[in-house]
């Protein structure tokens, strides 16, 4: 979910078409919940609509992303500011992801699960307590208990802080070094939840959790960093890499060509495997899924075309897909509850255009003017 144009003041660093992904994540995850927890069975199975049954996979491209952006932003300013790059990152983080996560929980607690706030002291600290720090995704009564799907919000935060501690090893180590430590730790994570919870046999809730914990999905977030310490080490020397990171037709159509084919077969291997029921699928496949993404994000890099009008209003949809996925499950939640009357493509339709509206004005009213004043803030600081 993080956005790389607020995150850096080198425009250089943004890269549009990567928006146009970061929109389809976020609209791929919102369809997915309207067809699972709408109940729309009459959902298609076949062709691309697979996509949409398996629209949990746009928070894997969102991990991929995340790293590549953001290893790119703290590797820029590491070598102009490297005092204080830790606590200027940080600081941009909070402001540009805290605002409107902290607003739409109130929102969220306010109208649709005001009994949170009666709650015992104790159990209300630990909601709120965990969701105000960013924690709530370690505990499993807290994971999803405010606006479920913001568990990410904090694995994110998380994710921001352990670059920040690592940023001086990043771009010191081996890349051989840093993909067998960071795949060899989610691999382990991964395949330890399997012997405390039997595949096939066990809640997948809970083998959730388990998995999605930082640990567990680091393979998917190194994808993005490899890439953008490849980019990073590219304009410094006249590489192989380099020259697969030039905008061209023949760039573009090989990597998108086989992104096509890598996409293809995961698919298939979600449609007809049993995740959960797989120690394989459980270890493995989320590294070969993000590899996938890697490559969409290497493609979307290397489109060849500048300006096409018919593409703004899907970039446009990157830019506030941070407000679609925070506002789309209040949204669903919202309607299920007061016009349980609506399914189907009705639903889907009403989930759509309220959560683009939501999106769009608080994009404009809190997360652009936020991100101006951390903008300030940092100024007044370094000066100072």
């Amino acid at each position: 979910m993080a956005n790389i144009s607020s995150s850096a003041s080198d425009s250089k660093l943004h890269f549009e078409n990567i928006d146009i992904l970061r929109g389809f994540a976020a609209i791929i995850v919102m369809l997915y919940h309207v067809v699972v927890l709408g109940n729309f069975i009459t959902f298609p199975h076949w062709g691309p609509f697979q996509i949409i049954r398996n629209g949990w996979m746009g928070v894997i491209l969102f991990f991929v992303i995340s790293g590549f952006v953001i290893t790119l932003s703290l590797g820029r300013e590491n070598i102009t500011n490297p005092i204080t790059v830790r606590v200027n990152f940080m600081v941009r983080r909070w402001f540009r992801i805290a605002p409107l996560y902290y607003f739409t929980i109130l929102i969220f607690v306010s109208f649709l699960q005001p009994h949170l706030i009666f709650l015992p002291a104790r159990s209300l600290a630990a909601h709120f307590g965990t969701h105000l720090l960013f924690i709530h995704n370690l505990f499993p009564q807290t994971q999803g208990s405010i606006d479920g799907p913001n568990w990410t919000i904090a694995l994110e935060m998380q994710f921001y802080l352990l670059m920040a501690l690592l940023i001086r090893k990043l771009f010191t180590w081996k890349i051989s070094k840093l993909a067998v430590l960071f795949c060899l730790s989610a691999w382990i994570w991964r395949f330890s939840t399997t012997l405390y919870l039997e595949p096939g046999n066990s809640d997948s809730n809970i083998q959730s959790y388990l998995s999605n914990l930082l640990p567990g999905v680091l393979d998917q977030f190194l994808v993005g960093i490899l890439l953008a310490i490849l980019w990073i080490r590219s304009e410094k020397e006249n590489s192989k890499f380099s020259k697969l990171l030039e905008k061209s037709a023949r760039n573009f159509s090989i990597l998108f060509l086989v992104f096509i084919v890598l996409f293809s077969l995961c698919l298939r291997m979600v449609t007809h495997i049993d995740y959960w029921g797989s120690t394989l699928m459980i270890v493995f496949f989320r590294s070969l899924l993000a590899i996938t993404f890697g490559l969409l994000v290497l493609a979307s890099i290397t489109f060849p075309i500048k300006k096409l009008p018919f593409l703004l209003p899907f970039r446009y949809l990157g830019k506030i897909s941070y407000g679609i996925y925070l506002w789309h499950i209040i949204v669903l939640s919202t309607i299920l509850d007061r016009m349980p009357w609506l399914s189907g493509y009705k639903l889907m339709l009403t989930v759509c255009g309220f959560t683009l509206s939501l999106a769009s004005m608080s994009y404009h009213l809190i997360e652009k003017p936020m991100i101006t004043k951390g903008q300030a803030f940092l100024k007044m600081r370094n000066k100072s």
